[in-house]
């Protein structure tokens, strides 16, 4: 283990989180280890809600390592991909590198536009978890206006952890739902993965600390 060092690429993690995760558990198949990734969410949720934000931090490394450990399985080892197909230094849906989506509802992902956005901001892509995380943040900043009211919840407080919870468990479902229908969708289970990733980092953005993802 001496090769890998805190500044690694996202790949690199992937890799390292899978051999602990996923290779020496060669028993679980995806639906197993989905279930710990649902799991660890629950814990996490349960945290939060109890008012442990101290906790969360501890929860939130688990839930990005068993993350990493079923994009494996299920035949995704290029996560670093996998995200900036969806996020490309912008939000998908307006194409923007500070997100102007309307609160209520997103237009239609404009595959296209994304594409090509792919190719112009190749020079931007993070390689670092940390970089990662930074770009979250530069395209949505700290999200208080949908992890709590706007100007009212600074950053790791409860009502933002709170919600911030609510949203993981609402993308993990629609991760379940891609995952079942993989045979017949199978550009939806990338697009699920990275949006919990995604959502992984916008709670990192707000953990009492600041926490940076190393």
């Amino acid at each position: 283990m001496s090769s890998w060092a805190p500044g690694q690429a996202l790949n690199d993690w992937q890799l390292m989180l899978h051999g602990v995760y996923g290779d020496r558990n060669s028993e679980r198949d995806q639906y197993k280890l989905f279930a710990h990734l649902v799991e660890v969410a629950g814990g996490f949720s349960k945290a939060t809600r109890k008012g442990l934000p101290a906790l969360a931090p501890n929860y939130l490394a688990k839930l990005f390592a068993w993350l990493c450990a079923l994009a494996t399985k299920l035949g995704y080892r290029d996560l670093e991909t996998v995200v900036w197909q969806k996020y490309p230094h912008a939000c998908p849906y307006c194409q923007s590198a500070v997100c102007n989506c309307p609160p209520a509802d997103r237009p239609p992902l404009q595959h296209t536009a994304v594409r090509r956005l792919q190719s112009e901001n190749r020079h931007l892509r993070p390689r670092a978890l940390s970089g990662w995380q930074a770009m979250f943040r530069d395209v949505y900043g700290v999200p208080s206006s949908f992890l709590g009211q706007a100007g009212t919840a600074a950053p790791g407080t409860r009502l933002q952890l709170v919600a911030g919870s609510n949203r993981l468990h609402e993308e993990l479902s629609e991760l379940a739902e891609a995952m079942r229908l993989e045979h017949v969708f199978p550009i939806a289970v990338t697009s699920e993965l990275a949006d919990v990733f995604g959502w992984m980092m916008a709670v990192a953005n707000v953990l009492p600390t600041r926490m940076a993802c190393r």
